[in-house]
Formats: structure tokens, C-alpha cells, sequence
């Protein structure tokens, strides 16, 4: 028979692979690097994106922080807690002198009007605080039996009003007796020889007002937030305000010794001043 003119196959192992090994190898290695550098670039592009938010956030408690100074929230360091320290808040007033015309509503002999408007001035009193607010006191304070989880306070400016308006019921009470007491200061005025204390040692009831509306201004304007707290006295048997409790303070001496070294020495007050 004649032979099969088909070709023959090659041999196994004369075939080669349709692409070389090393490109195989090659392509591999490309398609990673690619795959890593596209991560890469990825998450560059998320940390630029979270450091352009940290710069916003950042950037709007700034602006936040200066608004709220700007309304007038100041905080004082080493301030001690109180809780209605976040109430401030500060404007500007212009005192009244106490004179003539320029009478407040709770100066003059006592009458049924000014009695009320100084019961006003205090009248909030006692107050109460939930147990979150009192565990922050620098002080502990007594626990209301009727109202559980709240603890009584007191904001020492109301107590400082009080105490003031008694004063002044006592000083009329003189008054109307025609027995005010003089006060050391006004003893030792007489002996010194100075023409300015001379003439204040003599206070009449008209100044004794006056000296008494201008310290009720200057509470009301400091307004001292200090809490006053309660505990139980174990001798009466009842639960009763602590006076000796601790308060931010401005520094007294330090203002003293800054005032003592700026000290004016006597002057003739009957000069007008614009003529020199």
C-alpha cells in the first residue's frame, strides 16, 4: 500500500511553548507591582484625605472656642467647680453714686417697696443639684431626703446679699434712734488729722446708704458662685449651711501691695483739677 502522505506529528519534545517561560514569569511579576502601587496610591490618598479632615475639625473647635470668648465666657484658671458656672456671663454697668437724684429703688428708710425689692435680689435662695453636679463640689454637701440623687446648695452671692440687706435694716434702726456707732475708722480719722478721713469719719445716714448700695452693686456685679454646703451638726440634730468653705479669690495682697506702692499722698482737693 502506498504510505499515508499525512504528516507526521512532531515530537513532544521538539514542540515549544507559545510564549517563553521568563515572559511568563515577567507578566506575573508586573501584574503585582501594579496590584501594590495601586494600594498604594489608595491609601495615600485616604490619609489625605483624613488629615484634610483632622485640619477641618481641628480648625472649627478654634473658630468654636473663639466665638464663645467673644460672647463673653471667660473661665479663670484654677477656677473650683460650681455648678452654675456655666451661667456666667459678663456685661458692662455703669454704677449710680448714690446721690441726689441718683438713688437705686433699694436705698432710703425702710418701706414696703424696697424690702421687696431687696427680697428679690435673694429670694432664689437654696437650690438643688443632681448627685453628677455635687461629686465635682470641692466641698460635699448634704443629700435632699425628699428629692433622691439631688443635693442642696447655695450660691454664696445670695448669701452675701442677705446678709447685707440686714445690715442695712440695722443701720436705720439706728438711725431712728439717733444711734448709729461710729467705726474704728472714723476714731482713728480724728486722731490722725487728715482733712479728707476727718470729714468721712462723720458719716451721716444719707452716706451710710450710699456706702451700703455701693457695696449691694459690687456683689451683684462680682455675683461669687462659691457654693455654700450643708451638713449635718450632730449637737442641734438637723442638717445646717456651712459658712467655712473654700472660694476662688482674687489675690488681696498682691492688689493691696500694688495699691501701697501707688499711693497718692494728700492733695488740695479745693483745686480744679482743669485749671492746672
Amino acid at each position: 500500500m502506498p504510505q499515508s502522505s499525512r504528516p507526521r506529528a512532531a515530537s513532544h519534545d521538539s514542540e515549544e511553548p507559545l510564549l517563553p517561560t521568563d515572559n511568563v514569569h515577567d507578566c506575573g511579576c508586573n501584574i503585582l507591582v501594579e496590584y501594590y502601587e495601586k494600594r498604594h496610591k489608595a491609601l495615600q490618598r485616604v490619609l489625605i484625605i483624613q488629615w484634610i479632615a483632622i485640619v477641618f475639625l481641628v480648625f472649627g473647635i478654634v473658630l468654636v472656642l473663639l466665638s464663645r470668648s467673644n460672647d463673653g465666657i471667660h473661665w479663670i484658671p484654677n477656677e473650683l467647680y460650681s455648678p452654675a458656672k456655666d451661667a456666667i456671663r459678663y456685661e458692662t454697668k455703669v454704677f449710680s453714686h448714690g446721690f441726689g437724684g441718683d438713688k437705686s429703688e433699694y436705698m432710703g428708710p425702710p418701706t414696703q417697696e424696697n424690702i421687696l425689692a431687696w427680697d428679690r435680689l435673694y429670694q432664689a435662695g437654696i437650690s438643688m443639684i443632681p448627685h453628677e453636679q455635687a461629686a465635682q463640689l470641692p466641698v460635699k454637701t448634704a443629700a435632699i431626703p425628699e428629692e433622691p440623687g439631688y443635693y442642696v446648695v447655695g450660691l454664696d452671692v445670695f448669701h452675701q446679699l442677705h446678709c447685707l440687706n440686714h445690715i442695712r435694716l440695722k443701720l436705720w434702726a439706728y438711725h431712728d434712734n439717733s444711734a448709729i456707732p461710729t467705726s474704728s475708722a472714723a476714731f482713728n480719722a480724728s486722731q490722725t488729722g487728715s482733712s479728707q478721713e476727718k470729714e468721712s469719719g462723720n458719716l451721716g445716714i444719707e452716706h451710710l446708704d450710699h456706702c451700703v448700695d455701693s457695696i449691694r452693686q459690687s456683689l451683684m456685679c462680682s455675683s461669687d458662685i462659691s457654693t455654700v454646703v450643708w451638713a449635718w451638726d450632730e449637737s442641734r440634730q438637723m442638717t445646717l449651711p456651712l459658712a467655712n468653705v473654700t472660694h476662688t479669690c482674687r489675690d488681696f495682697e498682691a492688689i493691696r501691695q500694688w495699691a501701697g506702692m501707688r499711693q497718692a499722698s494728700d492733695w488740695d482737693r479745693g483745686v480744679d483739677p482743669s485749671r492746672l
